[in-house]
C-alpha cells in the first residue's frame, strides 16, 4: 500500500479540494482509504458523512475497532476515516497523546494495508505531533500552494519542518534523512492566466523543476466549491473544467 499526504503550513490553499479529488481519481487504480486529519472535518463533510458512531479520534484512543469507524463513500472503491467537525476529539488527541506515540500512524498503515492499495491523508495547516506522525508513515508528500504572493512562505516553512523530521527519525520505519518520505511534487492551485501575478509566480516556481520537482498547475475553478456544497466529487459535478480534471488525473497517475 502506498501512503500519500497532502500538506501545507497555510490554510485556505485548496488542500482538501486537491486531496479528495485525487483520492477519487486514484480509485481507477485500486482501493483507496482517505483519512481526514483536519479537526474541521472538511473532507468528511464533502464525502457527505453526516452520521457516524465513531470518528478517527475514537479509533486513535482505542474506543472502537477499525471496522467501526471506516465508512464507504458514494464513490466506488473509496473509503474514509472521518473526523467530526463538531464535538470531535481529534484536537484533544493531538494535544494530549500524539507526541507520546509518534508511530501510531505507522501502525494504522499496517492495519489498513491488507484492505487498501492507497492511503491518502488530508492534513491540517498546522505542524504538530499529529502532522509529524502522519508524515512518518508516508511514502510521499505533496504540498498544495495557492498562487498568491505569500505562497512561498508556506513552502519554505514546510521544507524546514520536513528536514528536521527526517533528521530526528532517520532510520525509523524507513524514514531517511535524505529520502523517505519523498517530496518532489508541488500543486500550484487556482491559476488564472489572465492575472499577471499568477503568470509571474508560475515562472518563479519553474526553476524548481531543474531540482527534481514536478509542478502541477490547477486552474481557478468554481466547481470545487460547488461540488463540495453539493457533496459530490468534481468528477461527478457537471461543469468542472476539462483542464482541471486533466491535471488531477495527471497528479493521480504520478502517485500510483
Amino acid at each position: 500500500m502506498k501512503v500519500i499526504s497532502f500538506v501545507n503550513r497555510k490554510g485556505g490553499v485548496g488542500k482538501t479540494s486537491i486531496s479528495y479529488s485525487v483520492a477519487v481519481s486514484m480509485t481507477k487504480f485500486g482501493r483507496v482509504c482517505a483519512i481526514d486529519l483536519d479537526s474541521q472535518g472538511s473532507m468528511t463533510s464533502w464525502a457527505n458523512i453526516e452520521e457516524m458512531s465513531y470518528e478517527l479520534a475514537d479509533f486513535l484512543y482505542g474506543r472502537c475497532e477499525l471496522k467501526d469507524v471506516l465508512q464507504q463513500t458514494s464513490t466506488p472503491n473509496l473509503f474514509i476515516l472521518p473526523t467530526a467537525a463538531k464535538g470531535g476529539d481529534l484536537n484533544e488527541y493531538n494535544e494530549n497523546k500524539a507526541r507520546k506515540e509518534p508511530f501510531r500512524f505507522v501502525q494504522l498503515k499496517k492495519d489498513l494495508e491488507q484492505y487498501f492499495d492507497y492511503l491518502i491523508y488530508d492534513s491540517s495547516p498546522a505542524w504538530s505531533g499529529l502532522e509529524e506522525n502522519c508524515c512518518l508513515s508516508c511514502d510521499e508528500i505533496v504540498t498544495v500552494l495557492k498562487l498568491d504572493r505569500f505562497s512561498a512562505d508556506g513552502l519554505d516553512t514546510f521544507n524546514t519542518n520536513l528536514s528536521n523530521l527526517r533528521k530526528t527519525y532517520d532510520g525509523c520505519h524507513g524514514v531517511s534523512e535524505n529520502g523517505k518520505p519523498d517530496f518532489n511534487k508541488i500543486v500550484l492551485n487556482e491559476n488564472n492566466n489572465s492575472y499577471a501575478q499568477c503568470r509571474e509566480l508560475i515562472e518563479a516556481y519553474k526553476p524548481l523543476e531543474a531540482n527534481g520537482y514536478k509542478l502541477f498547475i490547477v486552474p481557478q475553478d468554481l466547481s470545487f466549491r460547488k461540488a463540495q456544497q453539493n457533496s459530490v466529487s468534481i468528477q461527478d459535478f457537471t461543469g468542472t473544467k476539462p483542464e482541471t480534471l486533466k491535471v488531477i488525473d495527471e497528479l493521480a497517475e504520478s502517485l500510483k
